[in-house]
């Protein structure tokens, strides 16, 4: 359940990105990639033009996005 609150949560944040072209990085995060039933735990994760572009552990904000 928390998984899918989660994913409900990026998606709607996407979609707000994607309404304001703009990129941004959600920094400290749990998430789960898909890839594997384990999740990445703090997790940054790069939302650019409405699209999750990456997802890495315990890495640093690029420079220049929202955070």
């Amino acid at each position: 359940m928390t998984r899918l609150r989660f994913l409900i949560a990026l998606l709607g944040l996407a979609c707000a990105s994607a309404a304001h072209a703009q990129s941004l990085a959600i920094v400290h995060a749990k998430a789960w990639t898909g890839a594997s039933e384990s999740r990445v735990d703090d997790a940054t994760i790069v939302v650019q033009n409405g699209k999750v572009v990456s997802i890495a552990a315990g890495a640093a904000a690029p420079a220049g996005l929202e955070v």
